[in-house]
């Protein structure tokens, strides 16, 4: 029936935002869907990607003790700052968009980091990366979606930030990878 078609043709539109290169510009916005309502859900998807940076930020540090060579720990110490920068520029949009960053956000981050490196001291060092992987694989799932979001509310600021959150994210995972492909060949990780 006509809510069948509309369903349909939704779900058209939202399975061609994603590709390899991130959003597509041609998604149409479904009419049921009021910029307002995109924009609070961009505004909560923000405060999530914020949190999870505070996470990031504090994984990064604390893996600089636990890191074999110096590149790691460069590489380390470096995604720690870069954290930092991306959640000033989070915090921005969240403010620009008229909500408020969790002032919290960084206590939860330090907390859930500090609980990771308690849980993870007794694993071994790949199953530790590996759940840096996974936050980074969910930091840069949330950035695409953040994408297509801002595509979806018009707004090019939210939209240009995600893009730089899905090269940031994507070259992590890449340099995990990596790390991990080391380790896994016994070399420098």
């Amino acid at each position: 029936s006509g809510m069948r078609v509309a369903e349909r043709q939704w779900r058209q539109n939202a399975s061609s935002v994603y590709s390899r290169e991130g959003v597509h510009e041609t998604m149409t916005t479904p009419t049921a869907v009021s910029i307002e309502s995109t924009t609070a859900t961009l505004i909560a998807q923000l405060r999530t990607v914020l949190d999870l940076t505070h996470t990031e930020i504090q994984v990064a540090e604390t893996r600089v003790a636990q890191a074999r060579t110096e590149a790691v720990r460069r590489e380390l110490t470096q995604n720690a700052e870069n954290g930092r920068t991306r959640a000033i520029a989070i915090e921005k949009a969240i403010r620009d968009l008229g909500g408020f960053p969790d002032v919290i956000g960084p206590f939860l981050g330090r907390a859930a980091a500090a609980v990771k490196a308690l849980t993870e001291q007794a694993e071994p060092f790949d199953e530790a990366l590996l759940g840096d992987l996974a936050l980074e694989g969910q930091l840069l799932d949330r950035a695409r979606y953040v994408k297509a979001l801002a595509v979806s509310a018009k707004n090019s600021d939210v939209e240009d930030l995600a893009g730089r959150l899905i090269t940031a994210h994507t070259a992590t995972v890449e340099w995990l990878t990596t790390v991990l492909a080391e380790d896994a060949l016994g070399g420098p990780a």
